[in-house]
């Protein structure tokens, strides 16, 4: 796959449940900031303990996730978002993530959410809602 150009990735944000009620204004904004990754099969995306660097968007392939006791926890695919917990946290990572097949990420450091925040505080806004409704399906269970 090549990487996709600037349009193709804020259309690429709009198919995720985190970026899907962003305008294409701001999402072209965010868009400008991602880094484009080819993932190849068994390639480990980040370890478990890992200091968090980035927020990763699959558009392409499957990601597998597995817990401290290596045991699979999650197999995400295209348009899901992981490592975003412990960007946002400051936490290192709880689980490792390895590519399952040869594939492509969009990744957002720390350092660029915080400058989209600043440009576009509705996205900020959108992120602490999606966060807050996340944290009150956790404590309902």
């Amino acid at each position: 796959m090549t990487a996709p150009n600037l349009i193709e990735k804020a259309f690429l944000l709009k198919k995720t449940v985190l970026f899907a009620d962003i305008n294409l204004d701001d999402l072209l904004i965010i868009a400008d900031k991602l880094d484009s990754i080819e993932t190849q099969e068994n390639q480990i995306i980040f370890k478990e303990d890992q200091t968090a660097q980035h927020m990763y968007i699959i558009t392409e392939g499957k990601i597998e996730l597995k817990n401290s006791t290596d045991q699979i926890s999650s197999l995400l695919d295209g348009g899901e978002i992981f490592g975003d917990e412990a960007l946002f946290s400051g936490r290192k990572h709880s689980y490792k993530a390895t590519a399952k097949s040869n594939g492509h990420l969009l990744a957002l450091t720390k350092k660029h959410l915080g400058v989209i925040f600043s440009e576009c505080p509705s996205v900020a806004l959108h992120f602490l809602k999606l966060y807050a409704q996340k944290i009150s399906c956790r404590n309902a269970k």
